[in-house]
């Protein structure tokens, strides 16, 4: 199990940094991240892997935890006691998650079902929950705190009630507020809060995240993997054609929106816009926005014209390695 823990944790930090520093949607693309797979010299500088280099590392990795890991002695049934754990179905998660952003639809699908289909994780008609509860049923995986070791989500997106805009850092911007009131029904709205009897004037037009409220215990889990992802990885990977509106609809009738049929959508590009609706609803504020506008080519046209669709690596790594870690173009 240890050695299956260390394999998932070097390929999700390896696809974070692919998904952070690479061209993470081109698998043809030279500009992957270096791997480090061995601590043989760890005073050499390693160069960038290409892309395609470091998915198969990161897959490579995922398969052999594959082997080790296992749900023993933390079936539940309801994904409460599961999710604390490094699991099979966590693995499967994250491959699902891998193979969606590398375009390989029959495996992302195959893998979200897995997790699915399994039945230990169920969707919730109060989403509130999730944000409010230890190990949610929702939960595949999350990072738990408490009052003595405490998280920084709080700080960093609430603060607390009278907060001005420079206590701050991470604000909800007044297009998502126009974006929720485009759907009046979504229980998911009240994730974010654009009230201004809530919001110091400083703050506004934009909000603020509900997700991580717990002022006074600041102990805010990391949602690091949700069975709602699985459902939108599906419904994605699946298609329009391969029955990927079910998933969907499965999603969005636990948050309150009527389902969806074949004949709302004119083209396949316009199904696929829903399902990245749907994202927009569910995952806001879980660090996975800018990725998907990434991989879907609209950073430029959504976030901003001069925006990179990929950060640039810290120019003290790239002057430590003596220029073996190529700076990314345009920074």
């Amino acid at each position: 199990d240890v050695k299956g823990e260390a394999y998932t944790i070097r390929a999700m930090v390896h696809f974070d940094l692919l998904r952070t520093f690479g061209e993470h949607w081109d698998m043809s693309s030279e500009f992957g991240i270096p791997l480090v797979m061995d601590a043989t010299d760890p005073l050499q500088p390693r160069g960038r892997n290409t892309v395609q280099e470091c998915y198969e590392a990161i897959v490579d990795d995922l398969n052999a935890a594959l082997d080790l890991v296992s749900n023993d002695d933390v079936e539940s049934g309801s994904g409460s006691k599961t999710a604390a754990y490094i699991t099979v179905y966590f693995v499967d998660g994250l491959l699902a998650r891998v193979y969606l952003y590398m375009k390989d639809f029959e495996n992302a699908a195959a893998m979200a079902d897995e997790v699915i289909l399994s039945g230990t994780f169920s969707l919730t008609n109060n989403p509130a929950l999730i944000y409010t509860t230890k190990l949610s049923s929702e939960s595949i995986f999350e990072l738990q705190f408490n009052v003595q070791d405490q998280s920084q989500y709080n700080s960093l997106t609430y603060v607390r009630g009278d907060a001005l805009r420079v206590d701050v850092s991470f604000l909800a911007n007044e297009d998502l507020n126009l974006f929720f009131e485009s759907r009046p029904d979504d229980l998911r709205a009240q994730s974010v809060d654009f009230n201004p009897d809530n919001n110091d004037g400083s703050i506004q037009p934009d909000g603020r995240t509900q997700k991580y409220r717990g002022e006074e215990t600041k102990d805010n889990s990391a949602y690091v993997l949700r069975i709602a992802e699985m459902y939108l990885v599906a419904a994605e990977a699946k298609g329009l054609a391969g029955g990927g509106l079910d998933n969907l609809n499965m999603l969005r009738e636990s948050r309150g929106l009527n389902d969806l049929v074949s004949e709302d959508f004119d083209t396949p590009q316009a199904y696929q816009e829903a399902v990245q609706d749907e994202r927009r609803a569910e995952l806001n504020f879980e660090g996975h926005r800018y990725f998907d506008l990434a991989r879907i080519g609209k950073v430029s046209s959504i976030v901003g014209e001069d925006v990179q669709p990929v950060f640039p690596i810290p120019a003290n790594q790239v002057s430590a390695s003596g220029g073996t870690i190529e700076q990314y173009p345009g920074y």
